[in-house]
């Protein structure tokens, strides 16, 4: 029995390892887009088939909202890769990136350390305005609505760099710190600003046809189909945590089902009631610049560069090697992963005031990503003693993250190894699989005049997940609603 026992436990830890996946550093981040939150978007949709004793024919729906991330330093693996909440910049080679990748030069005999960390924020806050229209004279229960977030959106990586108190850069060195390279002018994209950035526009419009439909125990169903009109904006690339608002510019189409079952009664005017709702949505595919590491070499979009189409002297190989920022930054084909939400709460209803009280999922499939073209230029690795040589200049002979980027390296060749298509990891620069948690409450109070009816809400939810891939956020909203 003890062996049977102890070949089922290597068993169990071979096949973790065989599972096991190392997640590489990712370069772009995209955030849930507001209005695929049923909690802002369809926050109203219910209440203007609530008063059946006075014609109504429109709702007008307004709510604030408000939204800040918490616990940043979960999510640095997201950027970093793995488990890894720092990297390890090392000239020495013994850590995650080599400082001579970043200009930064020492005194002779000298080594540059210092460990590298980021701690993304992100906040929101804004307005969805939502108009419902009740199509009763067509068919009874049908209904149209549009619903549009006006938002401004914040980000911060927060990067921050601890050097080593050994560190002796020397006085003609470009930079003293990674800090400045990250940030640089002179890279097109993967940019890490320590400075916050801040959007301010229109999310996606949300189109919606449904149909309210009586059910037994005097339930409420609510069938609703959806197309998405992308106004938001699109990744650049040119920032590593770029400010975003809508989902990336693609188009849309879902459908959902929301359900309402009273329970039992509470009191003479208290019902408790149960509330459901499950939606999915598909995103059509779009046009967006995307950066890439190699496969198996994270960080390498930070190596040196060389354009090989130009004419391999030494004045080009001086002034036209960059960082492969400039050579990464590719026109891809991306298809976001479709997404749904379910919703399971109980809704108390005492007289004109409701309390909901739920649990939201939230869960969005990885992207598919593909180059959209054809590679432009041609690239590789050129040697630093290439770049000191009086002679045709020397290159790396591959791309790997090892390479020292000295004149002592002995990994040179007279041919340039062109980087290809098939060495990029399209991992690197793809969103994988999202899923978040959604802990709510909603309260709303209906006030009912002959002329119109209004409504209240106020509500709350922190949204967290086990994963880097989700920031962990409180999200606050409160609103008003007219039926006329």
């Amino acid at each position: 029995m003890k062996h049977a026992l102890f070949w089922v436990v290597i068993a169990a830890g071979l096949i973790n390892t065989c599972i096991a996946r190392i997640e590489p550093p990712r370069t772009v981040f995209i955030p849930r887009s507001i209005s695929s939150s049923v909690l802002y978007t369809d926050g109203f949709s219910l209440l203007a088939t609530h008063d059946k004793k006075h014609k109504r024919v429109v709702l007008l729906g307004h709510s604030l909202i408000f939204q800040e991330s918490l616990n940043g330093t979960k999510s640095a693996p997201f950027f970093l890769g793995d488990e890894k909440r720092s990297v390890m910049i090392d000239q020495a080679e013994d850590g995650d990136i080599n400082s001579d990748w970043f200009h930064i030069q020492t005194v002779d005999d000298t080594n540059y350390q210092s460990a590298l960390a980021v701690d993304p924020h992100r906040s929101a806050i804004g307005l969805c305005l939502r108009a419902q229209y009740l199509l009763d004279e067509l068919l009874q229960g049908l209904w149209a609505a549009v619903a549009l977030p006006l938002m401004q959106v914040t980000h911060n990586l927060r990067v921050s760099e601890r050097q080593t108190s050994v560190n002796q850069i020397d006085p003609l060195s470009p930079f003293g710190s990674a800090l400045p390279v990250l940030n640089w002018d002179n890279w097109r994209s993967g940019k890490w600003s320590n400075a916050a950035q801040t959007l301010t526009g229109f999310d996606d419009m949300v189109c919606q046809l449904g149909l309210d439909i009586d059910g037994p125990m005097e339930s409420l169903q609510q069938i609703a189909l959806e197309a998405v009109v992308p106004i938001g904006g699109r990744p650049t690339g040119q920032y590593l945590f770029e400010p975003l608002i809508g989902s990336q510019g693609s188009c849309g189409l879902g459908a959902s089902i929301k359900t309402v079952v009273p329970l039992f009664n509470l009191s003479k005017n208290c019902l408790l009631s149960y509330v459901g709702y499950l939606g999915y949505r598909y995103h059509f595919q779009s046009h967006q610049p995307r950066l890439f590491d190699l496969k198996g070499q994270p960080f390498s979009r930070f190596l040196v560069y060389m354009d090989t189409s130009l004419i391999p002297d030494i004045a080009n190989v001086t002034l036209k090697a960059s960082n492969g920022g400039n050579f990464f930054i590719r026109d891809a084909l991306v298809t976001p992963g479709p997404t749904g939400q379910s919703i399971s709460g109980l809704e108390l209803i005492f007289g004109q005031h409701r309390l909901n009280v739920g649990y939201l999922y939230w869960w969005r499939v990885a992207e598919q990503v593909t180059f959209s073209t054809a590679i432009e230029r041609t690239f590789a690795v050129p040697s630093p003693q290439g770049l000191s040589h009086t002679s045709a200049p020397l290159w790396l002979s591959a791309a790997h993250i090892s390479d020292r980027f000295s004149i002592d390296d002995l990994a040179v060749s007279t041919s340039p190894a062109v980087v290809q298509d098939i060495e990029f990891n399209i991992d690197s620069g793809a969103m994988p699989q999202v899923a978040s948690n959604t802990l709510f409450v909603d309260y709303n109070s209906t006030f009912i005049h002959d002329v119109a009816t209004m409504t209240i809400r106020l509500g709350a939810a922190y949204e967290f997940a086990s994963n880097p891939t989700v920031l962990d956020s409180l999200h606050l909203w409160c609103g008003i609603g007219i039926t006329l």
